[in-house]
């Protein structure tokens, strides 16, 4: 069959045949050895019915699993051999980021949830103290994709936090997270390195040469790995950002922000609100006026054009904020927050949609779970994260193009959308229920 096939190795189908290849590769194969054997229609059909169900067990149910602590406040600390949680070794080198600089973390290869919540935690009382370097190492094997994935989501909402994409072999990069601290009192570095489901702590005192050693060696790293994230600090940027994901607005997309975001108001408030402000201070026909203009009404076209869907992933608190409230997800401080006839406009307007034309736009009200943190999945494109700060034009984004999240992505949000949420009906209904409450008083 490998000489048929005219494969170089038979290592690759026996790695087929226990199911050690993505589902894109692993229907690549078959789909090859189809043209080999001469399948009747039924076992055609079943081949590729095993083909799923083998996903199913293999990958998929462990990575929805781990995603899942998306929509989590995980309590769970990991456990060291001594019983000591990293959470507790972590919160004692607190105290690593008080004077001075901010404290270096580096963190690589991490295959365990409760690992990246206790540095989610540590850096949640450290804001502003630390400063961390992600290297992701994304790989066919959807498992630790889906904690790399995680990782990404879950820490992109703090601003030193800074995400690399790294070649899986590189030498440097030892699964574990590295702690560098230099003050008036001296350089201290802080590791703990992973291995079999185990925790190695290390906490010691460095030389000045060690401590700049060990930084020169992230600063190389850095160098030669790729930036997943940037800063938006202009209308150009923001333009840029808006011309890079037009892919949100072509192709079927998910959204998880918990409610509607700033940038998916429909055009009319959106231009509405820049003329509130002035233009951002621009003349109304400044060329990035008149862009940003043209750019929102082309999404809002895109958004409810052919083809794509778009589904909306809704939490009842977020929602109840917004529509009391005015303010929608990351929405800036510039700008005022939507009036009661806005809301009402756009509460109405999408019911509308969602009711005559669902196969093209959905939302759906999480039960029993909270959107912690916001991302957008385009299908068969990109993950991609927003966070803005304190403006409009003050903010960062993340844009993951990746085969391999790609695709645990689109079996998790399927699963999410399914198994987590309330029917169409239910969070329409839902949704018409806050909507007497708080825009028809």
């Amino acid at each position: 069959m490998s000489k048929k096939l005219e494969l170089k190795s038979r290592n690759t189908l026996y790695r087929l045949f226990k199911g050690y290849y993505s589902y894109e590769m692993s229907k690549e194969l078959t789909d090859r050895i189809t043209k080999c054997v001469d399948f009747s229609e039924n076992e055609l059909l079943r081949l590729d019915e095993l083909l799923h169900k083998q996903r199913k067990k293999r990958f998929t149910v462990r990575s929805n699993e781990i995603l899942s602590y998306i929509y989590s406040n995980c309590k769970d600390s990991f456990e060291t051999e001594g019983k000591k949680s990293l959470s507790s070794a972590l919160n004692k080198c607190s105290s690593m980021s008080s004077g001075g600089d901010k404290a270096v973390l580096i963190i690589s290869g991490i295959t365990d949830q409760r690992i990246i919540f206790d540095i989610y935690r540590f850096l949640k009382k450290n804001i502003g103290c630390v400063k961390v370097y992600n290297y992701l190492r994304f790989s066919v094997r959807d498992r630790l994709a889906a904690y790399e994935a995680l990782a990404l989501i879950r820490l992109s909402e703090f601003e030193d936090y800074i995400p690399l994409k790294v070649a899986f072999g590189d030498r440097y990069m030892t699964p574990g997270i590295q702690i560098l601290r230099k003050n008036a009192e001296g350089c201290y570095m802080y590791k703990a390195e992973f291995s079999g489901g185990r925790v190695m702590l290390l906490e010691t005192p460095v030389t000045d040469d060690m401590y700049e050693y060990e930084i020169e060696k992230n600063r190389g790293m850095a160098e030669r790995a790729e930036k997943l994230k940037f800063t938006v600090k202009r209308v150009a940027d923001y333009i840029k950002i808006l011309n890079d994901i037009k892919e949100l607005d072509l192709n079927s997309s998910f959204f998880s922000e918990g409610a509607p975001c700033f940038g998916y108001l429909t055009s009319d408030i959106l231009v509405e609100m820049f003329k509130e402000i002035n233009y951002f201070g621009f003349p109304q026909q400044h060329p990035y006026v008149q862009s940003l203009i043209k750019l929102v009404r082309d999404k809002d076209e895109a958004y409810r054009g052919e083809g794509a869907r778009k589904r909306m992933l809704f939490d009842i608190d977020v929602l109840e904020q917004m529509m009391k409230t005015g303010y929608s997800v990351d929405h800036a401080a510039e700008f005022p927050p939507m009036s009661l006839e806005q809301r009402k406009r756009y509460f109405e307007g999408i019911i509308m949609q969602a009711k005559t034309e669902p196969e093209k736009y959905s939302f759906r009200i999480l039960k029993n779970l909270s959107v912690g943190c916001s991302y957008v999945y385009v299908e068969g494109h990109m993950l991609y994260i927003y966070r803005s700060k304190t403006g409009y034009t003050d903010g960062s984004a993340v844009i993951v193009r990746e085969k391999c999240v790609n695709e645990i992505m689109r079996e998790f949000t399927d699963y999410i959308w399914e198994s987590c949420t309330l029917s169409d009906c239910e969070s329409i209904a839902e949704t018409e229920k806050l909507m007497k409450k708080y825009l028809y008083q």
